[in-house]
This record gives structure tokens, C-alpha cells and sequence, in this order.
């Protein structure tokens, strides 16, 4: 679907399910934040911002219930982070003990430069991504900035991480998520 139409629909079910979103944010907003921090915002989310609203507050009435959705400024704790690639592709369970499942060792490389290598790896997940609904104990849903990922959105929590299945563009998740899919097992 074109973005032009999802974005049509997204104003339409926001108005439908009395969805009290912030004011809209103009180009130059956009313009002086993307300066600021070394970025370029995805243009669904630029569209979003510009158009619908800069988040909403947390809703529940007869039509919906949401937590909120982040207002541009509250979406990030690091800002010398947004600029840095976000360099994933694929999920990452950190928890899990077999990281040379997910990152094999080069052939070459001893254990130290092995662990070293998934160290900055690790280091790496709070690059490049904003969060827009957060939904406690560190979970959240980020949209992603840059790197090979940019313009998707991906689940976070402390255990680790995951684009959606399919991976989804910021319309195509929140379209999702207006029609009452909030649930992480609707997304990964």
C-alpha cells in the first residue's frame, strides 16, 4: 500500500478511536532535529510527525486502549548514540549463551578478540533507533534510524532483541497497532 494511502488510513482510525494526539510538529522541527543529532528521521515517521501528531497520550475509551506513544524529544537517552549505525539485520537474544550461533568466530580470531568483538556488538544495540511505546521493564518498540534496518521497527527488551516478521515500516506497524494488534507475539 502506498504511503500516502496507510497514512490517510492512520488519520482516519486515529479520529475513530479518539486516539488525543500531541500537536503536529512542522518541517523546520524536523529539520532543526535531524541538524541537531546527525540524522535523517525516516519520512513515514517525518509524515507522522508533520501530519497526525508528535505521539499520543496513553488512551483508553470505548474505541482503543494504548499506552502512549513517545513524543519525538522522549524518545532517546543518548543523543551522540542516533547518529552511530544500528548494524543489525536479524534479531539477538543476548541472554542466550550461544552467541557464536547467531555470530560465528571468524577462523582466525582467538577467544579474547571473539568476546571482544561481541562486547562492541552488545555496545552497539543502543545505536541508531528511537523508542516510540514503551511498555515497562525496559521493553519497547524503537523505530529504527539507520543502518541496514532503517526505517523498521524493531521489539527491544533486556533479554534482547528483534525486527518484526515480517519486517514492518513505521505505517505498516502502526497501522497494526491502531487496529488493536499490541501484543508482542502479533509483531516477532
Amino acid at each position: 500500500m502506498p504511503p500516502d494511502i496507510m497514512l490517510r488510513e492512520i488519520e482516519k482510525l486515529i479520529k475513530e478511536k479518539e486516539v488525543p494526539t500531541y500537536p503536529c510538529l512542522t518541517k523546520m522541527d524536523i529539520e532543526n532535529f535531524n541538524e541537531q543529532y546527525g540524522v535523517e528521521l525516516p519520512t513515514e515517521y517525518v509524515l507522522f510527525l508533520t501530519t497526525v501528531g508528535d505521539g499520543w497520550k496513553k488512551v483508553r475509551n470505548q474505541h482503543f486502549s494504548s499506552v502512549c506513544m513517545n513524543r519525538l524529544n522522549q524518545t532517546f537517552r543518548k543523543p551522540n548514540f542516533l547518529k552511530k549505525d544500528f548494524p543489525f539485520w536479524n534479531g539477538w537474544i543476548w541472554e542466550d549463551d550461544d552467541d557464536e550461533a547467531v555470530f560465528p568466530r571468524k577462523p582466525d580470531e582467538s577467544e579474547k578478540e571473539y568476546k571482544g568483538r561481541i562486547s562492541d556488538l552488545l555496545d552497539s544495540t543502543v545505536y541508531g533507533h528511537l523508542t516510540l511505546i514503551e511498555l515497562g521493564d525496559g521493553a519497547g518498540w524503537d523505530l529504527i534510524l539507520n543502518g541496514p534496518s532503517k526505517g523498521q521497527i524493531w521489539f527491544f527488551c533486556g533479554e534482547g532483541m528483534s525486527p518484526c516478521k515480517p519486517k514492518l515500516t513505521f505505517f505498516e506497524w502502526l497501522l497494526k497497532w491502531l487496529n488493536g494488534n499490541q501484543e508482542i507475539s502479533d509483531f516477532i
